[in-house]
């Protein structure tokens, strides 16, 4: 009995002890995490971006002023430097202090580094555009070479002290004054790869910023793409590569840095979504603000795009290469999520329609129609068309992802045409929700815009017909169907080149869906020269000719009769004659033509020509006696 106790005082013991290691372990781990909060919150957060276009704007810029810009930038400079105390110097004598990493504790101080680079950048544009000597060339490429390092040691500094975003913000501006430095220097591999990766960070805020910031960002996207061009029409003369080419040598050879640059890219803009989620009082769409009063409702729409924005980050961590082994039952998993987050996201959608529709009918229906109802109605009703088109969108999406699917996995071609019959009848209903909100609205930028939007509908629809009347004649081409693959295949190339005229008539050609349209051409064709092919080798075959003989003429497979049986009743006829395979000799079988079908046109009087002639010549009985009133004499 004594052991008995000891051992239990013992395990007493051992699990008091690891209880109090857990507790240790727990109050470390929360001490870690306040440091690492407050460590975030001590961060400098500025927007770089938004800073300096307004700075731009406001001061020359805007008319290609660069020297007053210029004058600007010094002027900010001392200002700064007289605001932190880091003047260099008193008098004469000049004692530099330079900004490091341990000594900057305010966004002043960064600013100070973004403007000096900003005074160089505009002393180098305005030496770029008033070249007169020679040696103005090397000054202009001296002050781009310093505007690159003022811009580098920012971006060294906020690594460290900045929050993500504005990291992303000055990696971006870094990257593109590196590049046009890089590129005046004649370098450039170097200056393309800066290129690129300033163009995914401004692609990737455009998309996800404010109103104003997804226009600079669009606006630094264009300046960006100059120099990208720029750099793979010198690259392809040296190495006679294309421009895909060249990208995708590039892309290959990533560091880490840039691996690491997307991974924080999809963090900030993850971030960014779903800090305006909760604070969306409000959905801004085609360039107007719809209210959402409603809190069930916005909890719906604020669900299914947080489901949105998973499942896009889902795509962009999970890319499958098709070398795997694993490769089938990988993408079976990834296209089975897809759909399940799609079902989910346009139930979320769906289920806001409705009570947006329950809200909405009440208020359309009742006869008192003050000011407020009015607003109330317009809001509503903008709301269920938002909606709607996002439902529509989503099922186009949806069909798209299950295409992918069946094409990669070389499944059934029915299969396929019934889900390009499914594309074809949802865009046929995107359009008609598109020509509707055309006649409700009354701006001229919109109703342009539709317009182009109805266009690319348009454009969709026959290339996704052309699409399934391919796959349509190939099943019928399987089947030795050749008269009605060929007639299809024909079809094919009619949509494809509809499809071409309406894209091009869009303002943005999508590029992507010309090429695919180029390479179903090339199909087509293909598969027209073996349709032809096989089916002279079938005659071959059931006729027992040579193949070497050069003089074959195709003759029709049914000889039929030249004269229909309407015309010749009177004459008589040997059917044995017409017969094309020996049991229909001896039978004396064959099909006969009775009557044309359709009918040939006839011409026809437009009025009965009977009367008009005949009127002349019918003698009409007089009707004068009759005509004369009657002598009646009164009675007295």
């Amino acid at each position: 009995m004594t052991e008995i106790k000891k051992e239990t005082e013992n395990n007493d013991f051992g699990a008091f002890s690891t209880n109090k290691r857990e507790e240790k372990i727990q109050k470390e781990n929360e001490k870690e995490t306040e440091k690492e909060e407050k460590i975030e919150q001590n961060k400098i957060s500025f927007s770089t971006l938004t800073l300096i276009q307004v700075a731009r704007n406001e001061n020359g810029i805007k008319h290609y002023d660069y020297q007053r810009y210029r004058h600007f930038c010094s002027k900010k400079l001392h200002k700064l430097r007289k605001q932190c105390q880091m003047t260099h110097g008193t008098g004469k004598k000049y004692v530099p202090k330079p900004i490091r990493v341990e000594t900057t504790k305010s966004d002043r101080q960064l600013l100070i580094l973004l403007f000096s680079a900003e005074r160089a950048w505009a002393y180098a544009s305005e030496l770029k555009e008033a070249q007169v000597n020679p040696r103005v060339k090397f000054r202009m490429r001296n002050r781009l070479k310093k505007c690159a390092k003022w811009a580098v040691q920012l971006l060294e500094i906020a690594t460290e002290k900045c929050t993500d975003r504005t990291l992303l913000e000055i990696q971006a501006y870094a990257d593109t004054m590196v590049g046009n430095s890089l590129l005046e220097y004649e370098n450039f591999k170097e200056a393309l790869e800066r290129f690129l990766r300033a163009k995914t960070v401004f692609e990737q805020l455009s998309k996800v910023g404010e109103f104003v910031l997804s226009e600079i960002c669009e606006s630094q996207t264009k300046e960006v793409e100059i120099g990208i061009r720029y750099c793979t029409f010198n690259i392809s003369k040296e190495n006679k590569l294309s421009k895909k080419e060249i990208i995708e040598m590039i892309s290959q050879n990533e560091t880490q840095g840039l691996t690491l640059l997307r991974s924080k890219l999809d963090n900030v803009v993850t971030e960014m979504r779903k800090n305006q989620l909760e604070s969306m009082d409000e959905i801004k769409w085609r360039g107007e603000s719809i209210q959402i009063s409603n809190k069930a409702i916005r909890l719906k729409i604020i669900s299914a795009e947080e489901l949105e924005i998973e499942n896009q980050s889902e795509l962009n961590l999970t890319k499958i290469n098709t070398k795997d082994s694993d490769f089938k039952s990988k993408l079976e998993k990834q296209f089975t999520s897809q759909m399940s987050m799609n079902g989910r996201v346009s139930t979320l959608y769906n289920e806001a329609r409705e009570l947006t529709w329950n809200e909405l009918n009440p208020l359309q229906s009742s006869r008192n129609r003050s000011k407020a109802i009015v607003n109330q109605i317009e809001i509503l009703s903008k709301l269920h068309t938002y909606l709607a088109f996002k439902t529509h969108e989503l099922a186009i999406t949806r069909n798209k992802y299950a295409l992918e699917y069946l094409k990669s996995s070389k499944g059934d071609s029915d299969k396929i045409v019934n889900n390009y019959q499914r594309l074809i009848q949802q865009l046929h209903e995107l359009l008609e929700l598109e020509i509707d909100f055309k006649k409700g609205s009354e701006d001229k930028e919109q109703i342009k815009n539709s317009e182009n939007r109805e266009k690319l509908i348009n454009a969709q629809i026959f290339s996704n017909s052309a699409f399934r009347c391919f796959y349509i004649a190939n099943s019928y081409l399987i089947t030795e169907k050749f008269q009605e693959a060929q007639l299809l295949f024909e079809r094919t190339l009619e949509e494809i080149q509809t499809a071409i005229v309406y894209f091009k008539r869009c303002k943005k050609t999508d590029s992507i869906e010309i090429e695919n349209l180029h390479g179903l051409i090339k199909n087509t064709k293909s598969k027209i020269s073996y349709l032809q092919g096989t089916k002279l080798l079938k005659y071959l075959e059931k006729n027992k000719v040579s193949p070497k003989n050069k003089n074959i003429k195709m003759e029709q497979e049914n000889l039929e009769e030249k004269e229909f049986l309407i015309d010749r009743l009177e004459k008589t006829f040997d059917r044995k004659k017409y017969a094309t395979s020996n049991r229909n000799k001896t039978e004396g079988m064959k099909r006969v033509n009775v009557v044309r079908f359709p009918p040939l046109l006839t011409s026809v009087y437009s009025k009965p020509m009977l009367l008009d002639n005949s009127f002349n010549y019918i003698v009409f009985p007089n009707l004068e006696e009759k005509s004369k009133p009657k002598k009646r004499f009164w009675l007295f």
